[in-house]
């Protein structure tokens, strides 16, 4: 993995207008380093950062919101944080049910507490159940949309699968959604997967649990 990248590999990774992220500069947002000729060269905490901003700015916060939660990161904030995080969830859950996609979650389904930050699980749940919803709603053929949801622990490591309808042409480059989870994942020492085959994606995350999680929110 590359250490920096310049500012149009990180608006084209983002679908932001590189304005966009010299306005978050300008409001003390990510804090690029400057490179050869003083190009801005954004980091991997700068990245994670962006990540947290695009999950900020999803619940219409503002950008002097996002600095105060950002730079402080009271237990407060926080708590005021997850409670409009888990109504993003429920959106998106209601955006699902809105389109005709039935969403089975397994029994038990969830995180024992202490495993992911709820945070970073908001992160994961959010895009890769966006991914899907995309995968399912953007092609007639799927006669029956479907998304599964399961998670399971196995010994040291936790595993959790998103699988869901989709067309049957090859499998897409992993898009925005995918990379902001691969991030999550990475910074529990996990991996990720995706497969597609007979009319089905499936999206899996192996979270090692035994480790602490590296701190790159």
């Amino acid at each position: 993995m590359k250490n920096l990248y310049k500012i149009h590999e990180i608006a084209r990774l983002f679908h932001l207008h590189p304005d966009t992220l010299r306005y978050y500069e300008e409001k003390g947002l990510p804090h690029p380093v400057r490179g050869k000729s003083n190009y801005r060269m954004y980091t991997i905490q700068d990245i994670c950062t962006l990540n947290v901003i695009r999950s900020l700015r999803e619940l219409d916060l503002p950008t002097e919101e996002i600095r105060t939660y950002l730079e402080r990161r009271s237990v407060e904030e926080t708590l005021s944080f997850l409670d409009r995080q888990e109504t993003l969830l429920e959106d998106k859950l209601a955006v699902a049910a809105a389109r005709g996609v039935p969403v089975e979650l397994a029994a038990g389904f969830g995180l024992p507490d202490g495993v992911v930050s709820d945070f970073d699980w908001c992160v994961i749940f959010a895009n890769a159940l966006d991914n899907a919803l995309t995968a399912c709603c953007a092609h007639s053929e799927c006669a029956e949309p479907f998304v599964r949801i399961s998670c399971g622990r196995q010994g040291d490591f936790y595993l959790l699968e998103f699988v869901n309808s989709c067309d049957a042409g090859p499998l897409p480059p992993p898009g925005l959604g995918l990379t902001n989870v691969r991030t999550a994942a990475e910074k529990y020492h996990g991996t990720v997967s995706i497969s597609k085959q007979n009319g089905e994606f499936k999206l899996a995350l192996l979270l090692n649990i035994s480790l602490p999680p590296d701190d790159i929110s």
